[in-house]
This record gives structure tokens, sequence and C-alpha cells, in this order.
């Protein structure tokens, strides 16, 4: 498992460096990525049960929250823009909210995140 930590970690490096290139604070963001990093090779690389435990419980927490953004974020797109104009202005507010929602799950904003 160290291998696949280190190449996926790797390419996303690679990738953040053009990403972030006009972003002010990306020493912080590449610092925070580089912690994710190092948390995520001594988790491959523990050998006691007191880091896979905590580890365990933060998947768990990861997964949920997933999953309901996946909830929230089923939705066809092409469905919901062929029927908007016979819409109720409530029904297009209300899957505004769901998307709103599902996106901020996703992403783990204020309110979802572990």
């Amino acid at each position: 498992m160290l291998i696949p930590v280190l190449i996926v970690s790797s390419l996303v490096h690679i990738y953040s460096i053009g990403y972030m290139s006009h972003d002010p604070h990306n020493q912080r963001f590449f610092s925070y990525l580089s912690l994710f990093t190092f948390m995520m090779i001594i988790l491959v690389t523990s050998n006691n049960f007191l880091v896979i435990i905590a580890a365990n419980q933060s998947s768990l927490s990861a997964f949920l929250t997933n999953r309901v953004g996946d909830c929230f974020l089923t939705i066809d797109y092409s469905t919901v823009f062929s029927i908007a104009p016979f819409m109720t202005d409530n029904l297009i507010t209300i899957i505004g909210i769901c998307l709103l929602i599902g996106a901020m799950a996703k992403s783990s904003q204020i309110g979802l995140h572990v």
C-alpha cells in the first residue's frame, strides 16, 4: 500500500503545482497536502492498533459524508433541464438546495466536515 500512496500523492502534488500557481495561499495548501501525505504514510506503515482504530473511525466518517453528498447530487441534469419550464419556483429552489448540500458534503464544507 505504500507504493500506491506515494504514486497517487506524487501525482496530486504535480497536478497541484499548476492548479494552485496563481493562489496567494499555495504555501499553506502544499503544507496541508504534505501533512496529509505524511499521515497516510504513517497510517500505511503503522504497526499498532491505536492508529488503525483511529483511522477506521475517520474512514467511516468520510464514507458517511460522501454518501450524503452522493444522495443530494444524484440528479439527472438533462431531465431537470428539459422539464424546468414546467416546474414551480419552489421545486427549483428545492433542487438548488439539494445541489448545494450535495456539493458541500462532497467537498467537506462547514456543517458537513468531519
